[in-house]
């Protein structure tokens, strides 16, 4: 495994994160009833403080996800076509014209 892999594996993780935290917010009253003990049920958290860890931990996991496919695909940080991928489709273009 290399830093991109765990980088990935870090942004499925706080996507993850902000799914669960979306669900919270959204079966509050069944979890009521089905006795299940969440964050709001246990009143550790609020409705506003579960969207803004909803929203955070997913932008993040979005950006992070961004940020390794642009490596992964060759783009680089300033758009180049240094990377394998990016060599690869270069080639399958000259060859094409």
């Amino acid at each position: 495994l290399g830093w991109p892999d765990l980088a990935l594996l870090c942004a499925m993780s706080l996507m993850a994160s902000g799914a669960y935290y979306l669900n919270q917010v959204h079966d509050c009253e069944s979890d009521r009833l089905n006795v299940k003990l969440g964050f709001l049920q246990r009143a550790l958290l609020t409705e506003e403080e579960l969207m803004v860890g909803f929203l955070a931990t997913s932008l993040v996991g979005l950006v992070i996800g961004l940020m390794i496919s642009k490596i992964a695909f060759g783009m680089g940080t300033y758009g180049s076509r240094s990377g394998a991928v990016g060599r690869l489709s270069l080639a399958c273009l000259a060859e094409a014209s």
